[in-house]
């Protein structure tokens, strides 16, 4: 939260917390997508505290056309797998 109190108000924080929980790839490219889910998780961390929290959070604002790609196994060694 140190990138908060140093740059954020408490306002701004509360709109980028809510875009990010609102994001989704709409007419964005793939890249613009991901840049943006990037700069707004480094924002709010605690959204996403796990690496399969972050996959979970990211496919699901692909639309339907790229969720249905994203597949989350989790192998032998309890380990996630995103094919």
């Amino acid at each position: 939260m140190q990138l908060k109190r140093d740059y954020c108000s408490e306002q701004e924080f509360l709109v980028i917390n809510n875009e990010f929980q609102n994001l989704n790839k709409g007419k964005m490219s793939i890249t613009e997508y991901v840049v943006k889910f990037t700069e707004k998780m480094k924002v709010v961390p605690h959204l996403v505290p796990t690496e399969l929290s972050k996959v979970e959070i990211f496919s699901n604002g692909l639309s339907a056309d790229f969720g249905l790609m994203v597949k989350i196994e989790k192998n032998s060694e309890g380990n996630y797998l995103v094919s």
